[in-house]
């Protein structure tokens, strides 16, 4: 016998998401309740309650009071089981994101308004000093960082924001954000089409890692700074070798795929693409001649979007104590294509770089440090070294290492996550496969008001 003293049978034929006693007093005597209303939510397909709904806007500082790690692991369930897009969503509509990942609730605020002034305060900053309320950000005088600024609109113009100082800057909670606009940029904007992307390869029961979880996270930064992304027309042969036949599977289809994928980023405007321009060739000229080689001409523009994916990481070392640990590897398995191209490494040289991991039929590739900074120009060397300086300090090493152990399967995965990403934002599949453009004011329909 089944004994339901709190409707729980109810919410469920219901489809909606409720806390047991009032939702008020639940949420202060525990902020992390507020993840987990949004996890089950997001997870089931199921919508909270309007006193959820208002308590969680109301209560949404308060998470900044609970120990960065709880939030942390929170937000790991939230981001790589399945469900990122839609709970990223969430987490925007109640206000959340502003609290638990900041450089992504500056990010959606120049989406929806590209003079927007916000300023979200950073995690380091600690709790604000009144809950319930947001108080007024005194921070809007701080220069906007390259993924804060909208390609073709202006941060900083000196306007109001998307909703002002108060509480409902720039969220869809505040009423100032349209359904259709909301709609929009859940279907067009670069970061929610890669967290679908990423959706694809997660379930609860075998979630992504978290070093594939960050390098989704700096991918829609990184294309609001220099635009998207050069990849290879083909797997390179030298990530094929290292993948083996363990992977071959996993990069066939890609393989095929990438050719469209290059086809179609040709025919961006140049505002719109990440290459090298005339003026910084040198800057970001490979330090091994062979790298000059026609086929691999799109290492060099890879390496200008690494740089602007590396910047992004930094940024995110704000989320969580735990994220400096995995944010260089992040950036490796980003690397690895170019990494390997730029290498020309000799078939035995591989041979000894490589090795099969028997937990899980995954293929790892082993890079020395002397051989991760032969791939890199000298500016993005510097990033991958600020990178990797907090963990080893972390471990009490001296110098800084970039000698890394790197999933394959990851790198091919974070190779399709951008592939796919590029298809959903910019129109059809017809489109795509066209190579057509969708114009670069696909997500915000200026004329619509907010």
């Amino acid at each position: 016998t089944l004994y339901d003293f709190t409707g729980g049978l109810d919410d469920v034929d219901a489809k909606r998401v409720r806390a047991v006693k009032r939702a008020d007093e639940s949420f202060a005597d525990d902020p992390t309740r507020m993840l987990r209303a949004v996890r089950v939510a997001a997870r089931h397909g199921l919508a909270p309650t309007r006193e959820t709904l208002a308590a969680t806007r109301a209560h949404a500082p308060a998470i900044r009071t609970v120990s960065p790690m709880r939030v942390a692991g929170e937000v790991r369930t939230l981001l790589s089981c399945g469900h990122a897009a839609t709970s990223v969503r969430m987490l925007w509509e109640t206000g959340l994101l502003e609290h638990v990942a900041p450089a992504h609730a500056q990010y959606l605020a120049k989406s929806v308004n590209p003079d927007s002034t916000f300023v979200a305060r950073t995690l380091a900053a600690g709790p604000l000093e009144t809950h319930g309320v947001i108080a007024p950000n005194d921070e809007d005088g701080v220069e906007a960082r390259p993924w804060e600024r909208r390609r073709g609109g202006s941060a900083g113009a000196g306007g109001a924001d998307a909703g002002g100082t108060g509480g409902g800057r720039h969220r869809r909670a505040s009423k100032r954000v349209s359904d259709a606009a909301t709609r929009r940029l859940f279907d067009r904007d670069p970061l929610f089409a890669t967290l679908r992307a990423l959706d694809s390869f997660a379930t609860p029961s075998a979630p992504v890692g978290e070093e594939l979880v960050f390098a989704a996270l700096a991918t829609p930064l990184a294309i609001r700074a220099v635009g998207w992304p050069r990849l290879p027309e083909r797997v390179p042969e030298s990530v094929k070798r290292a993948a083996g036949a363990t992977l071959a599977s996993s990069w066939r289809r890609l393989d095929a795929e990438l050719a469209t994928y290059d086809a179609w980023w040709r025919s961006l405007p140049s505002s719109e693409r990440a290459s090298v321009k005339t003026s910084k060739r040198q800057k970001f000229r490979l330090k091994t001649a062979e790298s000059n080689a026609e086929s691999n001409a799109w290492v060099e523009d890879w390496c200008v979007w690494s740089a602007a994916a590396a910047s992004a990481q930094l940024a995110l070392r704000d989320y969580s104590p735990s994220t400096r640990n995995v944010l260089f590897d992040s950036f490796a398995l980003m690397h690895l294509p170019a990494l390997t191209s730029s290498q020309r490494s000799a078939k035995d040289g591989q041979r000894r770089g490589r090795r099969e991991r028997s937990n899980d039929g995954d293929v790892v590739f082993d890079v020395s440090d002397a051989d991760f900074r032969k791939t890199m120009p000298p500016p993005l060397e510097r990033l991958a070294q600020r990178l990797a300086e907090p963990a080893r300090k972390a471990k009490n090493l001296i110098g800084v290492s970039l000698e890394r152990s790197i999933r394959v399967r990851d790198s091919l995965r974070f190779l399709r996550v951008v592939l796919e990403a590029g298809r959903m934002c910019r129109g059809t599949e017809e489109e795509f496969d066209e190579g057509r453009y969708d114009g670069p004011d696909a997500v915000v329909d200026e004329d619509e008001p907010l």
